[in-house]
C-alpha cells in the first residue's frame, strides 16, 4: 500500500496564517507507478479452451 500526500494546507495553531507543505513523489513511488502504467498498457491474455455455458 503507498500513501503520500503532494501538498498539504494548514492554519497555523498560533499565527493563523496559511502553512503550505509540498514534497514531490518519492523515488519509490515512481517506480512501482511505472510498473502499473506498464502492466495497464500491456495486453491481458485471452482465455484458451471451450467456455462452459
Amino acid at each position: 500500500m503507498l500513501l503520500h500526500a503532494a501538498a498539504i494546507e494548514f492554519a497555523h495553531p498560533t499565527t493563523g496564517q496559511i502553512v503550505l507543505v509540498e514534497a514531490p513523489l518519492p523515488e519509490d513511488f515512481q517506480e512501482v507507478l511505472q510498473l502499473l502504467r506498464q502492466e495497464h498498457d500491456r495486453p491481458s491474455p485471452r482465455p484458451t479452451g471451450t467456455l462452459l455455458p
